[in-house]
């Protein structure tokens, strides 16, 4: 089974999630970690440990970010470093 993770600036992910919900129905194994405005880089890694700790039945994991070298995707890069199952792509859109 895979499992998806969507993660980035503002509400990108969960905006991204309502799309996909409107065109496919809700999904099993898809998690979406937003970074608001206001929220610290310690409360993303946390919300990015949770949302891939939910996955963590999943044979592979796929991250979908928003931008190359964003906080979002730094903070999920060091867990696809340490775990082969987690691939992480960028330029979501």
């Amino acid at each position: 089974m895979i499992g998806i993770l969507i993660t980035g600036h503002g509400t990108f992910a969960s905006g991204i999630a309502a799309a996909v919900e409107v065109i496919l129905g809700k999904q099993e194994n898809f998690v979406t970690v937003d970074f608001p405005e206001g929220d610290t880089k310690t409360e993303l890694e946390r919300n990015v440990q949770d949302g891939l700790s939910r996955l963590s039945d999943c044979g592979h994991i796929i991250v979908f970010c928003d931008l190359l070298s964003g906080s979002p995707f730094n903070t999920v890069v060091p867990y696809a470093i340490k775990n082969d199952k987690i691939k992480v792509f960028f330029g979501t859109n």
